[in-house]
């Protein structure tokens, strides 16, 4: 993945700006799951960003913005947000389906977001929902409850 977000110095280099709420409480979660996630949001925001810029040209400076905050005592919102392509109303309505994808045959199976899904309100109670603008970019918010060690394996 680095290698495809490149480094200041490159034309067509992607810049990831981090704005993380300090201090966020302790989150029960399965870790590695979680981390499968962000890597499917962001690899998306990759992808997006190359779409938009080969109708634009090189000279769009991608940007992949990732926010936490504290929402209440009891919650915290992830934010995946890039500068890329965006999608219209019916790909948004599809983006979480199963087998659906925007990526040219032999180019993705269609299940990251789907499993992103999963992961976020089947295994942690949380939610994941998506907003976008066409030739804007796209949101992601993850929404996740604050649970204490509640979901961490028990050790014996």
């Amino acid at each position: 993945m680095q290698r495809r977000l490149g480094d200041e110095t490159q034309t067509g280099s992607i810049t990831i700006i981090k704005n993380y709420d300090d201090p966020l409480p302790e989150v029960g979660c399965y870790a590695s799951l979680l981390n499968q996630v962000f890597m499917n949001l962001i690899i998306n925001a990759i992808d997006a960003i190359d779409r938009r810029r080969k109708e634009l040209g090189e000279g769009l400076r991608g940007k992949i913005f990732i926010k936490t905050k504290l929402v209440s005592k009891d919650a915290i919102l992830i934010t995946v947000e890039d500068n890329g392509t965006g999608m219209d109303y019916k790909t948004k309505a599809m983006v979480f389906d199963p087998l659906f994808t925007t990526k040219p045959v032999g180019k993705g199976a269609g299940m990251g977001l789907t499993t992103s899904y999963q992961i976020v309100v089947e295994n942690h109670g949380g939610d994941l929902s998506c907003d976008s603008i066409p030739g804007k970019g796209t949101v992601f918010n993850i929404n996740l409850l604050v649970k204490m060690n509640s979901m961490l394996p028990k050790s014996g």
